[in-house]
């Protein structure tokens, strides 16, 4: 059961889920501009949490002859296909290819807690992806998927948490270095600590079997991120 202070929604009823495209690759005008237009090989080179720039920038008039989406900064943009679960959170405005789905979190929404809610339940995300060419999840799918929503106060506590502990693996891994032996420190601090492992993985260490954000919060805190099992959708 769910504390009192969080209740299950589905994405779509806290964020505004945007679809992006691709502009036409022979109109050499739509690849000359400065809008930031991110693909899931933008978000798998992410070493961090949040991403303000793209290997690729497009014009206005691709944004507008291809009604994409200029989406703002504080937006969480999710690879929802090759592969599924990259994550990142926009700094700056931007739009995406087919490959991504922006969440535009409403008001009530603190943009950090959606990116580490998202980043919880990535597996489950994935084992919910199909096609025939590359497992692909749908708009309808990221709109129906619900995550515990706390209140803001409690937003802004779980997300203070992950995020000093995001800061303890990255000066970490910078630590390590390309050293073997620094490689093994950071999986033996996924290892002691598994809640970290996505974060770990995140910074580019191997994947720990766990996914669990099992990180220093309050009681209250840790129910709210365990309060459903991984993966609740309105079907079930």
């Amino acid at each position: 059961m769910s504390p009192p202070t969080a209740r299950l929604v589905s994405l779509g009823d806290c964020c505004r889920v945007v679809n992006g495209t691709t502009p036409r690759a022979g109109v050499p005008s739509h690849w000359v501009g400065d809008i930031v237009w991110v693909t899931p090989t933008d978000l798998g080179k992410l070493g961090g949490v949040y991403i303000g720039r793209s290997a690729r920038m497009i014009s206005q008039n691709a944004l507008d002859s291809h009604n994409l989406t200029l989406c703002p900064a504080g937006s969480v943009v999710l690879s929802s296909r090759a592969p599924i679960g990259h994550l990142g959170i926009a700094s700056v405005p931007l739009c995406t290819n087919q490959g991504c789905k922006t969440l535009v979190p409403l008001e009530g929404v603190k943009s950090e807690y959606l990116f580490y809610s998202l980043l919880r339940v990535i597996p489950e995300l994935r084992a919910m992806g199909s096609g025939a060419t590359f497992a692909e999840i749908s708009k309808s799918q990221v709109e129906g998927f619900k995550i515990p929503l706390p209140t803001l106060a409690e937003q802004d506590q779980i997300a203070a948490a992950l995020a000093r502990a995001l800061a303890v693996v990255d000066a970490a891994r910078r630590a390590a270095g390309n050293s073997a032996g620094g490689r093994g420190r950071l999986v033996a601090l996924a290892a002691a600590h598994p809640g970290l492992a996505p974060v770990v993985r995140l910074l580019g260490a191997p994947p720990q079997p766990s996914h669990r954000l099992a990180l220093p919060l309050s009681f209250t805190q840790e129910r709210i991120l365990r309060s459903v099992p991984l993966g609740y959708r309105s079907a079930q």
